[in-house]
């Protein structure tokens, strides 16, 4: 909860900031456009406060995701190029 309103008082500050760069620029569509921009990077500042997640936590996940994503880590450059070869082989055969 800590961090959320850390980051919220960050997006006050920025939509603070915002309105001042909006005072300072003509009228007309340009300034519309500027709005926008200046609303959608403050959604995306609240968006991303961090989560509350302990180093326990995130060492599981990073090592599931590891595990998940190098299941051919073991392997030789050679080995994993003829496997591809081979399965393109099967592939196409089918």
């Amino acid at each position: 909860m800590e961090s959320f309103l850390q980051t919220a008082v960050i997006a006050v500050i920025g939509a603070m900031a915002g309105e001042f760069c909006l005072c300072m620029l003509p009228t007309g569509g340009t300034r519309k456009f500027c709005r926008f921009i200046v609303g959608l990077v403050l959604v995306l500042i609240l968006l991303s406060a961090p989560l509350n997640i302990d180093e326990t936590q995130l060492n599981e996940i990073l090592q599931t995701q590891q595990e998940t994503v190098l299941p051919n880590q073991n392997k030789s450059y050679e080995e994993m190029i003829w496997d591809v070869y081979n399965e393109e082989l099967e592939n196409k055969n089918k």
